[in-house]
């Protein structure tokens, strides 16, 4: 508790009641603690109270272009605001050499190095899987096809102790497990999401029973805990309000949402999020309008019509709905590819919003 009360002095006034400041794991290293708690603070600042964040991609085996990871996002936006945003990700999966998005190989080897060299700048780092399919995992060659695997198409009860699916399971941990201790070698805190959108459709471990996805989840967190991971804050990801599916106070640091296209939550989904009582953000984010009236007039979550990723998106409109009606948001991460942040417009007046929390900014609030 005393690194905790260190950590609640150096960041300023102790964070509301409504945002837990305390990582869920109690073995959590002295550095998750101060993450935790200056994520839990930050909203009760008047400026640097927005952590700015770009994913930076996947480690294919393949150059795909675009779709590779690639540190390039960040550098063109600092070319484009003189600004770099704290907050960088990756996946530990990619594709393998026959570009099948449905396949996924782990590979993140390629990606630590990256990572660590962003934790020692002063970033934060996020990482996540796209996990194979347990039943069609190769632990040989870390790959497994059916990771796409629509409206309830697998069953995670195969995957908790006694389930048919089990090893292949533990397998497919291993290799998180041991990206995730390479990490906490560095010093590196991880804010780690576990089956990100879990409440949609398209993923193996999408649609399932609430109950049997609780309890997969705190059981991985009990495993990743025994073996040692110390130092991941563990991310509830979904795509909309979906607290049918959150597994506990004790088994959760943060959550998050993500948001393409202008499916913006309503007020009654936002209050949904911050009831959980930890930490809100927008762990993925992409535009999908190009006409500046039509994004502040945008319908609300599930009432927008997909379009392409834009060229034009003008970037103040982000700064501008967070303010006005999500106030309680404490980081962003915009998506690669078509997404990304230098694709848009006003990205210097975007960054150097008072709000923003930049690499290089001061952790300690300033005094207004």
């Amino acid at each position: 508790m005393a690194g905790l009360a260190g950590a609640l002095a150096l960041f300023g006034a102790a964070p509301a009641a409504a945002s837990d400041a305390t990582p869920a794991n109690p073995s959590a290293i002295p550095k998750a603690r101060e993450v935790q708690a200056m994520l839990a603070s930050l909203t009760r600042r008047s400026a640097d109270r927005l952590i700015s964040g770009q994913f930076a991609g996947y480690p294919n085996v393949n150059d795909l272009g675009t779709n590779n990871f690639d540190m390039e996002y960040l550098h063109e936006i600092h070319r484009r605001s003189g600004v770099y945003p704290k907050l960088t990700g990756a996946d530990f999966t990619g594709r393998t050499a026959a570009n099948d998005s449905n396949t996924r190989t782990f590979r993140y080897e390629a990606v630590l190095p990256a990572l660590k060299a962003w934790w020692a700048k002063g970033g934060y780092v996020t990482t996540f899987s796209h996990f194979p399919r347990p039943d069609t995992y190769d632990p040989a060659t870390r790959a497994g096809p059916n990771m796409r695997t629509p409206d309830g198409g697998y069953d995670m009860a195969r995957i908790l102790p006694g389930g048919p699916d089990r090893a292949k399971w533990v397998a497919i941990m291993d290799q998180e497990i041991a990206a995730l201790t390479d990490l906490q070698r560095s010093g590196v805190v991880s804010l780690h999401r576990l089956f990100p959108e879990m409440n949609g459709n398209w993923f193996w471990w999408c649609d399932q029973k609430p109950e049997v996805f609780k309890q997969v989840w705190r059981d991985a967190f009990d495993y990743y805990k025994s073996k040692g991971v110390n130092n991941a804050l563990w991310v509830f990801n979904t795509t909309r309000l979906a607290n049918q599916y959150y597994p506990g106070d004790d088994y959760v640091d943060f959550v998050s949402v993500n948001l393409y296209d202008f499916y913006w939550p309503t007020q009654e989904q936002y209050e949904g999020f911050l009831s959980l009582g930890k930490p809100f953000g927008i762990f993925e984010f992409g535009p999908g309008t190009t006409d500046p009236a039509a994004q502040l007039a945008a319908p609300v979550l599930g009432g927008a019509k997909r379009v392409a990723p834009p060229n034009n998106y003008d970037w103040r409109d982000l700064a501008t709905r967070i303010k006005r009606d999500y106030p309680e948001t404490s980081l962003f991460m915009v998506w690669h590819d078509g997404f990304k942040i230098g694709n848009g417009r006003y990205v210097r007046e975007f960054m150097n919003d008072p709000w923003m929390l930049n690499l290089g900014d001061p952790v300690e609030p300033r005094r207004k």
